[in-house]
């Protein structure tokens, strides 16, 4: 579809006939728009947004009349070319030739896309797992309002515990190399199909979270207040059991990190391992405070056999399941870039075979 700047300012007149080029323009592989003013380049994009609220428009030019249209874009990409830098100043990327935006879309919209989908939905798995156990043991304690983690080491979950390896999972993570992404143009089909970020996702990490901090509640109460005592007969404190309950989501926030993991490196697994030791280095050193809740509690539970049966028995009933899950998922993802890749190599191949054979007939013939 080829429309000029004269026929731009009758059509945007009227709003059936403009919605009538959007229609068209659906139908074509390319639509130009030649001679027109910046005001309307800005108004094919407003157009478009208007009449097709779901989609998600991008707008890239090299110079100041492409500035109005980049800012009326979902996303605007700058060129720095010989036309100055007003258009890369106004716009969300830029970069210094028209060839990167392939690589722009494919591999960095893409997994920007899957990485931050994946940390929004671990930040509501993570708190689920973090805060339910204190709904949970509500049944328990007759929702007297009796908090089971000790408040100092509570408040250190998401700074110090839970905060690092996410962050970095979220800025290094790669599921596939980019010349795969790059090749394999469908990949990219999961950001428009919605396929990592969707209600069907989110209802599953939170029921997971919930599943998971039921079953540390219960294993906490019932496996250590209820069942064990001591050498001198009396049974194991009231936060003796938060503090491993807390434990549990420690392990289960960070190992969670690690299953959904495609990339492994010695700092992301660094970083792991470090939030675990900091944390218990935290509970060690509160416990020696005598005006703390947990004076004395750290020592009696790293030396309690049901401390690990009950920590172990957490992460065999809740990881063990979810990486199941998570593996299933990690291997269709994996099978299904593969296939694609293949399928377009082979296309090639096929192609660059037929293009040798027609050029040998025409040899022939000639």
């Amino acid at each position: 579809l080829v429309i000029s700047g004269e026929a731009l300012i009758h059509a945007m007149k009227n709003q059936s006939v403009a919605g009538l080029i959007v229609d068209i323009g659906e139908q074509c592989k390319a639509v130009v728009a030649c001679r027109v003013s910046p005001k309307q380049k800005q108004e094919v994009v407003t157009l478009v947004r208007e009449q097709r609220p779901e989609a998600n428009t991008l707008a890239i030019g090299d110079g100041a009349n492409d500035v109005n249209m980049i800012i009326a874009a979902h996303v605007g990409v700058g060129i720095k070319g010989v036309e100055g830098q007003q258009a890369s100043r106004a716009a969300d990327y830029a970069f210094g030739e028209f060839k990167h935006l392939r690589r722009l879309i494919l591999v960095h919209g893409r997994e920007s896309y899957r990485r931050n989908t994946t940390l929004i939905l671990y930040n509501f798995y993570k708190n689920m797992v973090l805060v339910l156990p204190q709904f949970w043991f509500g049944f328990i304690n007759a929702f007297s309002a009796q908090v089971i983690y000790d408040q100092i080491i509570f408040q250190f979950f998401n700074v110090f515990h839970a905060s690092l390896p996410i962050v970095l999972f979220a800025i290094f993570d790669e599921e596939a190399p980019p010349d795969q992404l790059i090749t394999d143009v469908r990949s990219y089909e999961a950001g428009q199909n919605d396929k990592y970020f969707n209600l069907w996702h989110y209802w599953q990490q939170v029921g997971i979270g919930g599943f998971q901090a039921f079953v540390i509640t219960v294993l906490c109460y019932y496996g250590l207040e209820l069942s064990f005592t001591y050498n001198n007969g009396f049974v194991t404190q009231y936060w003796v059991s938060g503090l491993v309950a807390f434990t549990a989501c420690v392990l289960l926030t960070n190992f969670k990190v690690l299953l959904f993991t495609n990339s492994f490196n010695f700092l992301n697994q660094t970083v792991i391992f470090l939030s675990i030791v900091v944390y218990f280095a935290n509970a060690w050193i509160l416990a020696i405070f005598q005006d703390a809740d947990l004076y004395g509690l750290f020592d009696q539970m790293i030396v309690s056999p049901r401390f690990y049966i009950v920590t172990f028995g957490i992460i065999g009933a809740t990881t063990f399941i979810d990486m199941g899950f998570t593996r299933w998922a990690y291997f269709n993802v994996k099978l299904a870039l593969q296939a694609k890749a293949t399928e377009a190599r082979e296309l090639r191949i096929t192609t660059l075979l037929l293009g040798r054979t027609l050029v040998k007939l025409s040899l022939i013939h000639i």
